[in-house]
């Protein structure tokens, strides 16, 4: 569809696997970051805005909540920076 997210809720079982790899390039990126002494590391997730979360056919209602998946996906990534660092 046009403009979607390859993932359109990443809290979703079946896209787990999709999650971790992105969190293991995550990691990747932020060991060089460390390395190179960055301070600071933005992230963005890609769920918006309108128009790009997908859509059921017909209805067009949203799958999920674009709020409530940015929420989950800011505590999740700041969680999981968290346990990187620690390791």
């Amino acid at each position: 569809y046009d403009q979607g997210p390859q993932v359109p809720d990443p809290r979703a079982p079946e896209y787990e696997y999709a999650l971790r790899a992105h969190q293991r390039w995550w990691q990747i990126i932020w060991r060089s970051q460390s390395e190179r002494q960055f301070k600071i590391t933005p992230m963005t997730p890609e769920f918006g805005p309108d128009g790009y979360l997908h859509e059921a056919p017909f209805s067009r209602e949203p799958v999920a909540d674009l709020w409530q998946l940015n929420q989950w996906m800011a505590r999740e990534e700041k969680q999981h920076y968290e346990r990187f660092c620690k390791d």
